[in-house]
């Protein structure tokens, strides 16, 4: 008993010393990983209040905005400027870019959705203001910018039949029939079951139709080209054979007198 009494009053005195060299340290580290997890759950409390708070702002100021009223776009365009990096800059841009088209603005309508391209970090929202900035650039006739911005949409597969329908509108607008049929082939080949296809279709369709008109003309065109010479040939001939004929008439009777 003597020796398993001293052995555990060793343990205990061990302990008691390792303790008294450490506790400092386990004291610091709890303190600190209450620190931690404290200022976690007031961050995550903090951004859902500012979440909440920029989307009642959205919803306050551009939703409910009168935006052909001069005052309300311009509060607009400072609720861009004050949330430049995340999704509701965006979507404000969105907003007032409608606008902007109803009024026929191409241009401040492209330069508004062009400067809010990455402020979310979204991808896909980034990609959908591309195919929008797109659009306008066509309607301006900037054909090769919205081409520049058709090949900058990073989900390429996703946005396939979009990008090739709006290359065909570009190059259609820019009278390259040939090509506009190209891409409107390129989009139906790679469309979605949920892809709205008619547009498109008679696009094509269109096309299809006046190149087979324009072939048949042609085809036309060459043949009375090369019919022509051919009357030309036979009327001559015929006048040769009148004369021919004249001149017998005439000997016959010069020999009967």
């Amino acid at each position: 008993m003597d020796v398993f009494e001293a052995d555990a009053q060793q343990r205990e005195e061990e302990l008691h010393r390792w303790w008294q060299e450490n506790w400092k340290s386990i004291v610091m580290g709890i303190v600190l990983a209450i620190a931690i997890i404290t200022v976690v759950f007031m961050y995550r409390d903090y951004t859902k209040k500012v979440k909440y708070q920029n989307a009642v702002d959205f919803y306050a100021i551009v939703m409910n905005s009168d935006l052909s009223d001069a005052n309300s776009v311009n509060d607009v365009k400072k609720f861009i400027g004050d949330h430049s990096s995340d999704v509701y800059s965006q979507l404000a841009s969105l907003s007032l870019a409608k606008q902007y088209v109803a009024e026929k603005k191409y241009q401040e309508a492209a330069d508004l959705l062009k400067a809010s391209i990455g402020a979310s970090r979204d991808n896909i929202l980034d990609d959908v203001i591309r195919l929008r900035v797109a659009r306008l650039n066509i309607e301006l006739k900037k054909f090769d910018e919205a081409n520049a911005v058709l090949d900058a949409i990073t989900n390429r597969e996703a946005f396939k039949f979009e990008v090739a329908s709006l290359k065909g509108d570009a190059a259609y607008a820019n009278k390259d029939n040939a090509a506009a049929l190209k891409f409107y082939e390129e989009a139906l080949s790679s469309a979605k079951a949920d892809d709205d296809t008619n547009v498109v279709k008679m696009k094509r369709d269109s096309l299809k139709t006046v190149k087979g008109v324009t072939a048949v003309k042609a085809a036309e065109k060459q043949e009375g080209a090369s019919q022509q010479p051919a009357a030309d040939v036979k009327a001559e001939e015929a006048v040769k054979a009148e004369d021919i004929a004249a001149k017998t008439v005439a000997a016959e009777e010069s020999a009967a007198k």
